[in-house]
């Protein structure tokens, strides 16, 4: 079942999907590596196991949240629009992509922080307490990356766009209306 636009009922085909959600999490995995490479001083993590769990996550997060971003993409506008603004609209999707994959680690690191914090100091307070104090941490460690992977994410978002619409053009079968 392809996901579809409710309000044009247009939709992309499954493999479009599955694509889309390929590209989008491959790009994520190579942001998530590159930010780690770049940003954090060797030995800083744990260790490999944790960080190659945090870059799985975090493509699985890109991929699945940018292929539902991008799953409505070719609607038609009224009036239509032109191409151009139209591969800047999917590039918007795909920094909105970004951002929001990478709050959503930030939230989900925060509560295993604040659920470590609680399990093995549980007469220091409550349990939101540790998830508040673990969010700001990471929030405000986080909007380096947050700030540096934005404009990839325009940027990416954007050659998706342009792809898609060339194979809408070449491939009707890409998209097409639901019944």
């Amino acid at each position: 079942m392809a996901m579809t636009n409710a309000r044009t009922g247009r939709r992309l085909s499954r493999w479009g999907l599955v694509l889309i959600f390929t590209y989008g999490a491959v790009v994520h995995f190579l942001m998530a590596w590159s930010c780690r490479w770049w940003l954090l001083p060797p030995g800083s993590v744990p260790g490999p196991a944790v960080e190659w769990l945090a870059d799985l996550v975090s493509a699985m997060l890109g991929g699945s949240i940018f292929a539902r971003l991008m799953s409505s993409f070719p609607s038609p506008a009224t009036p239509p629009l032109p191409r151009e603004y139209r591969v800047f609209y999917a590039g918007l999707r795909g920094m909105t992509a970004t951002v929001a994959a990478l709050e959503c680690l930030y939230i989900l690191g925060a509560a295993a922080l604040g659920f470590w914090a609680h399990s093995h100091y549980p007469t220091e307070g409550p349990s939101y307490v540790g998830f508040l104090l673990a969010f700001l941490d990471i929030q405000l460690y986080g909007m380096r990356p947050l700030v540096m992977s934005a404009p990839l994410g325009l940027v990416y978002g954007g050659l998706a766009g342009f792809l898609i619409l060339d194979a809408e053009s070449k491939y009707p079968g890409l998209v097409r209306e639901e019944f």
